[in-house]
């Protein structure tokens, strides 16, 4: 399992490489691309079903991401959609 995981680090390093064309340390680069992974953490709070917000840097700008937005507007559902099981029933209950 860890070597499996040190080759997919090894790739994920050599793309985004690639892809930026710079050499600088692979940490300012993953960062650049929004490749960096976080920390283990749950995405949802224990029991409310709520998705973790991201903090971001502005508030014009930041909080219209995708990444702040989406979660922003699943955590505003009513709890019974947020708690369904599949696509069906999400539909049914809207």
């Amino acid at each position: 399992k860890n070597n499996t995981i040190s080759q997919l680090h090894l790739i994920q390093n050599s793309a985004a490489r690639v892809l930026t064309r710079r050499t600088a340390h692979i940490t300012l680069i993953l960062k650049s691309l929004h490749w960096l992974l976080e920390p283990v953490r749950p995405l949802r709070s224990s029991g409310a079903l709520l998705l973790t917000v991201p903090k971001s840097r502005t508030k014009t700008f930041g909080d219209a991401a995708f990444s702040c937005y989406a979660p922003s507007s699943c955590n505003s559902l009513p709890e019974d959609l947020r708690r369904a099981e599949n696509i069906d029933i999400f539909k049914c209950r809207l």
